[in-house]
């Protein structure tokens, strides 16, 4: 095998490792896999609510999702309406960008009717 060779295989495995590592760091592994993020090109959002105590049930672009706060939502990239509700607070709503790769964390904080 020529010089020239090796180096290129050396060359093409670090760029390959470094592409995997940027994907790790920008995507928490506890949250995601790398399956998840490549090939099924899942994102997921996460929504919080606070006081703590409070479970508030989340929308989507004005559907029920089923989940109530905290929740991790595995969604497709693009611009959603997330809102909040819970029984004797006031609605909370956000427009949101959600970016291939990313982890778009939406934070609530609901204030009491």
């Amino acid at each position: 095998m020529s010089l020239f060779m090796r180096w290129f295989i050396f060359i093409s495995f670090t760029l390959l490792m470094i592409g995997v590592i940027w994907i790790y760091r920008t995507n928490s592994v506890e949250e995601s896999s790398f399956v998840e993020v490549i090939a099924r090109g899942r994102l997921k959002i996460s929504v919080t609510v606070e006081p703590q105590n409070v479970a508030a049930k989340v929308f989507i672009n004005g559907e029920d999702t089923g989940k109530t706060t905290p929740a991790v939502l595995k969604i497709d990239p693009g611009m959603y309406l997330v809102r909040v509700e819970a029984e004797g607070y006031k609605p909370a709503e956000d427009e949101e960008i959600v970016k291939t790769l990313r982890v778009t964390r939406v934070n609530f904080t609901l204030e009491p009717l």
